[in-house]
């Protein structure tokens, strides 16, 4: 209710009557507020969980049967103190993509950089084999780590694999969100 009385007194304030025109104005405003709110939540939970992506979906089966495909996970990197055990979400610069798996073994070298060895739950082997052994990664580092799970919600994330995998499927779900949005207000 508020919302329209401040809609109003902005229409009327630029000399628009409350016309249909004036009711699709304060529609789209409404949505572009929701989207605003959308972002600016998703900005303070990057910052208050100090990680660039605090929500990743699982997008295998290599952590089955403590994750599946299609579940959603909450990341933080406050702590930098990795141990064995702990779930991490990890990239390395082979490949651009969020990878979620165990941390297996954590060991300093020689030189007292801290090495890190991952593995899924459902694989046989470690995840050398993701690393970038070009450049001489043969473990990951502090950098490589995005942050550690602390919670998830059980296949909730299955519409986003859908929208990565579907050409089709990413415009009309905008399209329906926006409809949604356009016509959910009143």
């Amino acid at each position: 209710m508020k919302m329209k009385k401040i809609n109003q007194k902005i229409l009327t304030f630029f000399g628009i009557e409350n016309t249909s025109i004036a009711r699709s104005i304060m529609k789209f405003t409404e949505v572009g507020l929701v989207f605003a709110m959308g972002l600016f939540v998703w900005e303070l939970l990057k910052l208050l969980m100090q990680t660039e992506g605090p929500v990743v979906v699982v997008m295998s089966g290599s952590m089955e049967p403590g994750f599946s495909r299609g579940d959603i996970l909450f990341i933080s990197n406050r702590n930098h103190h990795y141990k064995s055990g702990q779930i991490v979400v990890f990239k390395t610069t082979q490949q651009n993509i969020p990878v979620v798996h165990r941390i297996i073994s954590v060991f300093t070298d020689a030189n007292g950089k801290e090495k890190i060895l991952t593995k899924g739950d459902f694989n046989k082997y470690p995840d050398q084999s993701l690393y970038d052994h070009k450049n001489g990664q043969y473990f990951l580092e502090q950098e490589h780590i995005h942050g550690v799970i602390w919670g998830y919600i059980p296949k909730i994330g299955s519409l986003s694999l859908l929208a990565n995998e579907k050409n089709y499927f990413k415009p009309i779900g905008f399209i329906l969100i926006a409809i949604l949005g356009f016509f959910g207000f009143e």
